[in-house]
């Protein structure tokens, strides 16, 4: 019985170990194809929003992107040029998605943070990895990506 629990401890360390130790090795990171923003804008209807990720080892399956913002929302443009708001989480699946300040009860709001979070197999494990980028309202109005 003594050992088998001692096993099972080693297994599980290894899984512990493979899970935190394993993904050093991907780096997901927030783009925008647009430094500045604003509401007068007619081109786009917010910052477009990308997640690129690299490795620096092995490749691995990536099973989802999801971005999560704390101000403001996300929104679609349709083929239409119609705004589909998507809240204040939305899932990257071969959609452009944006990023506006216009949050789902019409407050404009001056900056947020968007988290981009990337689950992935790593090994025999799903994984998940996350990066963070900021948006701020300049005195002029403007908003930046940073």
């Amino acid at each position: 019985m003594r050992k088998k629990i001692k096993v099972m401890s080693m297994f599980l360390t290894i899984v512990i170990c493979l899970a935190a130790c394993g993904d050093s090795w991907i780096k997901p990171k927030i783009t925008s194809t647009i430094d500045e923003y604003s509401l007068t804008m007619s081109s786009v209807p917010g910052f477009p929003i990308k997640v690129g990720v690299t490795f620096d080892g092995p490749s691995a399956s990536i099973t989802s992107i999801v971005l999560i913002t704390n101000k403001g929302s996300f929104v679609e443009w349709g083929d239409d040029n119609k705004v589909i708001n998507l809240g204040k989480e939305a899932k990257l699946a071969g959609k452009k998605i944006y990023w506006t300040p216009v949050g789902e009860d019409n407050e404009i709001v001056d900056g947020a943070k968007i988290t981009a979070i990337v689950s992935y197999i790593d090994k025999i494990i799903e994984v998940a990895k996350t990066t963070s980028i900021r948006i701020y309202q300049n005195k002029d109005g403007m908003y930046i990506f940073r």
